[in-house]
């Protein structure tokens, strides 16, 4: 989006809020949230949207991933408390480039410890709202697909490579022939993408009817998602650090709405209003090779997940994250990396105290 009114809608247009109960302590760290490894409720909602034993086991394995967060207990006091809702991450690194001094300056930038592991990262599960809008949309598979209840009982199948229209009408779901009063699942066989509205993600697709609203969510392993966010966010020309900067940016925003989704049914959307996320389509070779080089890496602050805001420009972050502090700008990042700085040094000038933590189970 561009222009001052766009950036101002897309900034206050937050998931819901929640009931007081609901909300985990959130604290600054130079005005990026931070979010306690302990506010977890959410993964509770995980657990019931899943139609079978092996799918429970991912959350819970999740679950296990996120309370074991490990982080280096940075030295310093606690940031003060803050209130106010986050703001999302703006529009992906398209725009022209950010002629603004990257701020505070990237000579005092800290290079942040790489924490050691000796198992690779866990496979977790993110659930991505992609179609939310609309009553009906066309759904499908490249490969053959298995359509089930909630519980696993399978209705039919969809030839590979074929769509169908599924419509929301009165909390009922119509698919093809099938009819449901609860949520269906499309399951591709053999490594197939599901298809929705033409277009190719990873994973597997959970349907569900609420009034007359369609809601589509992806549940698609964390890692293969981030290849996507970083494909659209910034441009696989760019340099591999500010890439794999963009990585554990994007890969933290994620984990923080894990531990606190927009929704029963959803962790996070799919638009810049969270962070850009268009499937198979975005993906790109150095991408992937950002993603797979940090891996299960993310940024903490004393036990906590990093909410890290980014936008385009440094313009657009002290407009639309101003009133929190810190933020990424990826252009700024772009041109740190071609001064020689490597992504820990890059995430050291963005987000200062922050200390990159590791995910493991």
């Amino acid at each position: 989006m561009n222009g001052r009114s766009a950036l101002a809608e897309k900034t206050t247009k937050r998931s819901p809020q929640l009931a007081w109960w609901q909300q985990p302590r959130r604290w600054l760290l130079g005005g990026s949230v931070v979010l306690p490894v302990l506010a977890l409720w959410g993964v509770n909602h995980l657990r019931q949207s899943q139609p079978n034993a092996a799918e429970l086991q991912a959350i819970q394995d999740s679950e296990r991933a996120l309370e074991r967060l490990l982080s280096v207990n940075p030295a310093g006091t606690a940031p003060a408390a803050n209130s106010q809702p986050a703001a999302a991450p703006s529009t992906p690194a398209r725009s022209p480039a950010d002629t603004s001094q990257a701020r505070p300056d990237p000579r005092s930038a800290p290079s942040l410890a790489i924490p050691s592991s000796n198992q690779p990262a866990p496979a977790l599960l993110i659930r991505v709202a992609i179609a939310r809008e609309g009553s009906q949309a066309s759904v499908g598979s490249q490969t053959e697909s298995y359509l089930t209840r909630e519980d696993g009982q399978i209705l039919g199948t969809l030839p590979a490579g074929r769509s169908a229209n599924v419509v929301a009408s009165a909390g009922r779901l119509q698919l093809a022939s099938w009819a449901s009063g609860g949520p269906l699942w499309l399951q591709p066989s053999q490594g197939g993408a599901v298809l929705v509205n033409g277009q190719p993600y990873r994973g597997k697709l959970k349907l569900i009817a609420e009034g007359d609203r369609l809601i589509a969510v992806n549940y698609v392993d964390l890692e293969q998602y981030l290849v996507s966010v970083v494909g659209a966010e910034m441009p696989a020309s760019w340099p591999i650090e500010a890439l794999k900067a963009q990585a554990v940016a994007a890969r933290s925003y994620a984990i923080a709405h894990m531990a606190r989704p927009a929704s029963a049914y959803f962790d996070l959307g799919s638009t810049t209003r969270w962070q850009a996320y268009n499937g198979i389509n975005s993906e790109a070779t150095r991408s992937a090779q950002a993603v797979q080089q940090t891996a299960g890496l993310l940024l903490s602050y004393r036990g906590g997940i990093v909410e890290s805001l980014y936008a385009a420009t440094y313009e657009i972050v002290a407009e639309a994250h101003g009133h929190l502090g810190a933020s990424m700008s990826q252009h700024g990042a772009r041109d740190l990396a071609e001064q020689g700085f490597d992504f820990t040094r890059i995430l050291g000038n963005y987000y200062r105290g922050a200390q990159l933590a590791r995910l493991s189970l």
